[in-house]
């Protein structure tokens, strides 16, 4: 393991739920890690799986494990945040996996630009590595916010950000039960410099019980956070209007999927009310009519 433990440079930060059968992917692809000079934190939200008992019988002597009634992924992402001694943080998800390269291309990226906050790069999924988490492929240095604004690009497995910077923004907004990374990534790309290389640094693994799988949830709390990180000085009204727009649409299609189809309705009228030149809007507020003549039928 990190003979600097006591001194580590980064400290990672593994929240974690009734991952017993499965953590040991993320645990072993930061053991595997080409950089050392790291710490494990891992954050047990409650499991009732024996997931604490399993990490300290295989793990003990490597990783930080701590225990917190279950409040949710924001909030023991903060608990790691508050005991994480590295000058860096990053944060892997316990169904999740690093490349083994990961730590030491973002350090070295990091020492050499100390004005950078925050930086992240492109996740794939495990069953097929072309299907890439993120629209940008090229490099991009400096203010990342309106990007950022209009496509959520920021992967949280891919994220390494300088410890200050989350003391200072405050770390996740425990209010949201998800879309609580968006949340914070918007704070920091506001506030300071920070980059994104389009490498592939992290395999998602996306199981049923994963938060990302609740997409109501998570494009309702987009629409407000959208809204709340709003500033007229910085995004274009065309921008907001069609980033709102688009939420909505993401919105009423999950509603579509889930059968929810006057909820969809409603989701695609919004869209359309925001930004009316958007036909994606008219043609998904078609199919929900579409939709109910055939369930009628």
């Amino acid at each position: 393991m990190n003979n600097d433990i006591d001194y580590p440079i980064v400290s990672v930060v593994i929240p974690t739920y009734n991952r017993k059968n499965i953590i040991v992917r993320a645990i072993e692809s930061v053991l595997n890690q080409t950089y050392k000079n790291y710490e494990i934190i891992i954050v047990d939200d409650g499991s009732t799986d024996g997931t604490v008992d399993y990490i300290k019988n295989n793990y003990n002597f490597k990783i930080k494990c701590i225990s917190q009634k279950n409040m949710g992924a924001s909030s023991a992402r903060n608990k790691g945040i508050s005991e994480a001694k590295g000058k860096y943080v990053a944060f892997l998800d316990s169904d999740d996996e690093w490349i083994n390269s990961k730590l030491t291309t973002q350090v070295a990226f990091l020492e050499k630009n100390p004005e950078i906050a925050l930086l992240c790069g492109r996740t794939y999924k495990s069953d097929d590595i072309k299907k890439v988490n993120s629209p940008l492929t090229k490099k991009i240095v400096g203010n990342l916010f309106n990007t950022l604004y209009s496509h959520s690009f920021v992967s949280t497995p891919t994220v390494i950000v300088k410890k200050d910077v989350l003391d200072q923004v405050g770390g996740f907004d425990t209010n949201y039960k998800s879309a609580e990374d968006f949340d914070l990534w918007l704070k920091i790309t506001k506030n300071y410099q920070c980059a994104f290389l389009p490498g592939l640094i992290a395999i998602v693994n996306r199981g049923e019980d994963n938060l990302s799988t609740d997409k109501i949830t998570l494009h309702l709390h987009a629409v407000t956070i959208l809204e709340s990180h709003y500033d007229k000085k910085l995004i274009p009204r065309r921008v907001y209007k069609k980033a709102i727009s688009d939420s909505y649409i993401a919105l009423g299609r999950n509603h579509l999927k889930s059968g929810q189809i006057s909820q969809a309705r409603k989701s695609f009228i919004s869209s359309f009310k925001i930004y009316p030149i958007r036909f994606r809007s008219l043609r998904y507020l078609l199919k929900t009519s579409f939709t109910n003549n055939r369930q009628g039928n």
